[in-house]
């Protein structure tokens, strides 16, 4: 930073933030351009987005934060959505996905937030290419790991963690002999996110080291509480 400092004085967080977009636009950019190449039958995608388009939409965001004009990000966010659907419709019967699209909004969102917090940006740039690159190995977990069971139970408890807690009262309940229903949710999540963990370690690491996983998480919590779930698990499963 000191460096940035005497080559451009008080424009250095500029130069910083547009240093930092210039990067995450490369990044997603190289892995959308990557995906061109992995058409179907050998041939080449035709991704209406690249290399060069998403490290334009990330300076653009830098650039239009940077200049501080009133609405200028609000317009460029319209203008990137727009060709953005453009694109999606010219070639949505190839490829009716939104993946590209999408991402070149996003891209454009963190050239912006590169330039508010740099140590953001970046590893929202990150996120998004790691993303972006795992396209098939999240869609084999969705489509081929993931079962029906496993999906409704996940997204009970997601329910419960972001909506049902946070509404609990956090004052001590009468009807409850004082106590909070805040910190029995909580205890209640807790309890049921280790019982999530070791039937995750199970099914990935098997029987020997996942129960043992379980065993040691769940011990943690209530001893009690392990020594009989194992023993009704060992009766039903031998």
């Amino acid at each position: 930073m000191n460096l940035l400092e005497q080559a451009f004085g008080a424009q250095a967080g500029l130069a910083m933030g547009l240093m930092a977009a210039l990067g995450s636009g490369l990044l997603i950019g190289l892995e959308r351009e990557r995906h061109k190449g992995r058409g179907h039958a050998g041939t080449r995608a035709q991704e209406p987005a690249g290399l060069r388009t998403f490290t334009i939409a990330a300076l653009a965001g830098a650039l239009a934060h940077g200049l501080a004009v009133p609405g200028l990000v609000a317009v460029g966010a319209l203008a990137v959505t727009v060709l953005a659907a453009m694109a999606y419709f010219r070639s949505s019967e190839r490829d009716p996905g939104l993946t590209t699209e999408m991402a070149l909004l996003a891209t454009y969102l963190i050239g912006v937030l590169c330039v508010q917090a740099p140590l953001l940006g970046a590893p929202a740039a990150v996120t998004l290419t790691a993303l972006l690159s795992a396209r098939t190995a999240l869609h084999r977990f969705a489509t081929r790991m993931l079962r029906e069971d496993e999906l409704h139970d996940g997204l009970l408890l997601a329910a419960l963690a972001l909506v049902v807690l946070p509404l609990m009262p956090t004052e001590p309940l009468p009807w409850l002999a004082g106590m909070k229903a805040h910190s029995l949710m909580g205890l209640m999540l807790l309890l049921l996110g280790l019982q999530a963990f070791g039937y995750v370690a199970l099914r990935l690491l098997g029987a020997q080291t996942g129960l043992a996983l379980s065993g040691l998480m769940s011990g943690l919590v209530s001893s009690t509480a392990t020594i009989a779930a194992m023993g009704q698990r060992a009766r039903a499963e031998p």
